[in-house]
C-alpha cells in the first residue's frame, strides 16, 4: 500500500478510488489471488480517511488464455470460450458485498493491446459483442455491485471511440485516458478536449472519469505549459471550467518513470492545489451510486 499512501500524503488528500490491473491468464490473474487485495483496497486508509472503491482494469491477454499465437480473440470471449474464467470473477466480485469499478479491455480504440482495433482481426464489432458478452455474463451472475467502466485512450486514430461503445445499459461509468508526453507535448485541454467531446456526447447523464491521467516531466523548448507542475496545475483550473462531467480523477503514479508525483517538489505543490481544490464526493460509497 505504500505508492497508493505516498500519493495521498504528498498531496494531502485520500484516494477514494484506488487502481490496479489485472490480467487474465496471469498466475496473479485469479479472483482467489486477488480477493485480499480487494478487500485492503476497500479498507485502504490514509491521511485520516478510509475506504475506497476498486478499480480494476481487466486486461484479456497472456498465457493460458493464448490460443493460435493470438492473445484472448474477441471472438473467442464473445462466443463464450472463456465463460468458466469470467464467471469465476463475476461470482467472487459479486459476493464482496462492496462497490468495485470493473474496466473491461480499455483503449480498445488503440492498436497496442490484443483487443485493439486492428489487431488480430478486431473491429469495433467484435470488441461490442465481447465487452457485452462479459457484461451480460455478470449480471447473470447477479454482481449488481459491479459498475462498469468503458475506456478508451485519447489517442487519434481513423476509427472513433464511439464506434466501440456497447450502449448506454452496459455501462455505469465512460472513462478516459490522457497521457501527456515529452514527444508530443500539449496542454491539458488538448489532450483531453477531443476524447471528451466524443465520449461526454455518447450518453449526457453517466457520470465521467479520467481513468488514466499523467505527464512526463521534460517538455521540449518553448513548451505550454512550460513544464510538469505547471500542466497540472493547468489541469486543476480546467477540470470544473472545461470538462464539468467529469468526477473522479486517477492519476497514474507509476514508480520510477517521470509520471509519479514525488516530493518534496513543484510537482507536488502543483498536485496538492489542483487535486485538493477539486470538488469531492462526500465518501467513496458515493462514487458507485450509478
Amino acid at each position: 500500500m505504500a505508492p497508493y499512501r505516498s500519493v495521498d500524503e504528498n498531496v494531502g488528500r485520500h484516494a477514494q478510488i484506488v487502481h490496479w490491473y489485472v490480467p487474465w491468464g496471469a498466475s496473479w490473474g485469479t479472483f482467489d489471488y486477488q480477493r485480499p487485495l480487494l478487500d485492503n483496497m476497500h479498507e485502504y486508509a490514509s491521511v485520516g480517511e478510509d475506504g475506497s472503491v476498486p478499480l480494476i482494469t481487466w486486461e484479456p491477454w497472456a498465457p493460458p488464455f493464448q490460443r493460435d499465437g493470438t492473445d484472448m480473440p474477441l471472438t473467442a470471449i464473445a462466443g463464450g470460450e472463456f465463460d468458466p474464467y469470467i464467471d469465476s470473477w463475476a461470482a467472487g466480485l459479486r459476493d464482496l458485498g462492496y462497490a468495485v469499478l470493473l474496466d473491461f479491455a480499455h483503449e480498445m480504440n488503440g492498436d497496442w493491446y490484443p483487443w485493439g482495433s486492428g489487431v488480430n482481426g478486431n473491429t469495433p464489432d467484435l470488441y461490442v459483442a465481447a465487452y457485452r458478452h462479459v457484461h451480460d455474463r455478470f449480471a447473470q451472475a447477479g454482481a449488481a455491485n459491479v459498475r462498469f467502466v468503458w475506456n478508451p485512450n485519447n489517442t487519434s486514430t481513423s476509427t472513433s471511440a464511439a464506434a466501440f461503445y456497447p450502449g448506454s445499459s452496459y455501462v455505469s461509468w465512460l472513462a478516459i485516458d490522457a497521457y501527456n508526453s515529452n514527444s508530443s507535448w500539449g496542454s491539458p485541454y488538448d489532450e483531453i478536449a477531443p476524447i471528451y467531446r466524443q465520449v461526454s456526447a455518447l450518453d449526457p447523464y453517466k457520470p465521467m472519469m479520467l481513468a488514466e491521467v499523467a505527464s512526463q516531466a521534460s517538455p521540449p523548448p518553448r513548451a505550454v505549459p512550460a513544464n510538469k507542475a505547471a500542466w497540472i496545475s493547468e489541469l486543476g483550473r480546467d477540470l470544473p471550467q472545461s470538462f464539468p462531467r467529469i468526477r473522479a480523477v486517477v492519476w497514474f503514479n507509476e514508480l520510477g518513470t517521470e509520471l509519479v508525483i514525488d516530493a518534496p517538489s513543484d510537482v507536488q505543490a502543483a498536485a496538492t492545489q489542483a487535486f485538493g481544490s477539486c470538488p469531492r464526493r462526500d465518501d467513496a460509497a458515493a462514487l458507485s451510486d450509478t
